[in-house]
């Protein structure tokens, strides 16, 4: 009997495919609602099985995260990140974020997610951010595709928060601009130093240093260059 626990190499691979029309309908063995759009459109999940584990290995309860995501509910915030040219949208509960890709940065998370899967199954620490679901969304009346990530919120805390900063761990040009300052943006490592801030782990800074150091020994390992550890 095969081991229903055990992914193969196919699912790593497999794209779920199923198609809304405006009065709903069969889509394969699902039935799609009907929605307020006009227009038909079809919608694309990627490695479909892998996601749910890593939803599963992080603890995620499957009903309530298709309410915050699938739910009759507006987005909170909307984000544009000037960097990449994508956007970031909130859950109306603020659990989960959502981030557009190119479609380069979708074939490249495709390319990863063997690497990733097993490096999150075996650092239940990491730090790294927390990849969900991986979609696309085809508009025919738009005539456009659009592909997105869903992530885990680093700000659904129940902590206050007085300030975020974003450290490289360098200090050519990681200051925030007066603007961003002004407007409690995020702030970079130079503003750290300036502000004098010291973090105390106690019996937890070698536990915390040693993942760091995985984390970013990970990353360079698939090449990846362009990160930052959101305090």
């Amino acid at each position: 009997m095969q081991n229903t626990n055990i992914l193969t190499v196919e699912d790593f691979s497999h794209v779920q495919k199923l198609t809304f029309p405006a009065s709903g309908g069969m889509s394969g063995s699902f039935r799609t609602p009907p929605h307020a759009l006009v227009h038909t459109f079809k919608f694309k999940t990627y490695c479909p099985l892998v996601f749910k584990r890593i939803r599963e290995f992080f603890g995620i309860n499957i009903a309530e995260y298709m309410l915050s995501i699938c739910g009759n509910y507006n987005y909170l915030e909307f984000i544009s990140n000037s960097k990449s040219g994508q956007f970031f949208f909130y859950s109306h509960d603020g659990k989960y974020m959502i981030k557009t890709q190119t479609k380069e940065e979708n074939k490249f998370m495709k390319r990863i997610l063997p690497h990733y899967y097993k490096y999150v199954s075996e650092n239940p620490d990491t730090l790294l951010v927390r990849i969900l679901a991986m979609h696309r969304v085809k508009m025919y009346h738009l005539r456009r595709k659009v592909h997105f990530v869903i992530m885990s919120s680093v700000f659904d805390t129940l902590e206050e928060i007085h300030s975020i900063y974003d450290l490289k761990g360098s200090l050519s040009g990681r200051n925030a601009s007066a603007k961003e300052k002004a407007s409690g943006g995020v702030l970079k490592d130079q503003d750290l130093l300036d502000d004098h801030i010291k973090f105390k782990f106690g019996s937890k800074k070698e536990a915390f240093i040693k993942q760091l150091r995985a984390d970013a020994n990970f990353l360079a390992s698939l090449n990846i260059m362009d990160y930052s550890l959101l305090v």
